[in-house]
């Protein structure tokens, strides 16, 4: 298969872990993030997240060397304001937020239509989101609201795009929780994405996927509001 993943330059994170094992089973695995990683990998490809014309002729360019794109996996994580500290309360960091936007939705749309003729159906688009996106009632993790919202919105963009296709393309998110200070129990969980991101088919378009038991593939996230509105 053809892959494409979005972020993934990081050694030690799933999304470079995703595309090592693909690689060791015979998988074609592209990588565009931020940085050059320290292994000097051929079929990884920097961008700039700020400067979306010449990240398009990056996607462009990429893209002419490949026939079909089979899966696209949207792992980009990081960036996201606002932080809501004492600091943001009274000072608003517009460019923050556009930055930020490009980072988590604008980017991900502008790989998936640059690689939309090399799509088919059956082919693949995966959304990496968090359960801070979902969790409108807590508590904790006040600093994290601009992500969650922002990979909020990377759903509603997700959903936009599984009920509006042309081809039988399949869109999926998956939430998961990557415990990286417990290795054991991160390869686990880490295998059981793996494995879901292969087998999933089309009955998931449309779908939210959550992971972080160990011990089970991605389970679907029936939200609240869904079952009220039934």
């Amino acid at each position: 298969m053809n892959i494409l993943i979005l972020g993934g330059g990081k050694t030690g994170k799933f999304g470079n872990d995703f595309a090592e094992r693909a690689r060791t089973e015979g998988h074609q695995v592209i990588i565009f993030s931020h940085k050059k990683n320290e292994k000097n990998d051929n079929d990884q490809y920097v961008i700039d997240y700020d400067n979306l014309d010449n990240t398009k002729k990056v996607f462009e360019e990429v893209l002419q060397k490949i026939d079909t794109v089979d899966i696209i996996l949207l792992n980009q994580n990081g960036r996201s304001y606002p932080y809501f500290d004492q600091h943001d309360i009274e000072n608003v960091e517009i460019q923050l937020y556009i930055n930020s936007l490009h980072f988590h939705v604008t980017i991900s749309h502008l790989l998936i239509s640059c690689a939309y003729k090399k799509l088919q159906d059956n082919s693949k688009i995966i959304f990496m989101s968090t359960g801070l996106a979902f969790q409108y009632n807590r508590n904790d993790y006040h600093a994290h609201y601009g992500y969650g919202g922002f990979k909020s919105l990377m759903t509603h963009i997700m959903l936009g795009l599984a009920h509006s296709r042309k081809k039988k393309i399949i869109h999926t998110i998956l939430s998961p929780h990557f415990t990286y200070n417990d290795l054991p129990n991160y390869k686990k969980v880490f295998n059981n994405c793996y494995d879901w991101v292969f087998a999933h088919d089309d009955s998931c378009n449309a779908k939210i996927f959550g992971a972080w038991n160990p011990d089970s593939a991605p389970i679907e996230l029936k939200l609240l509001i869904q079952e009220v509105l039934k």
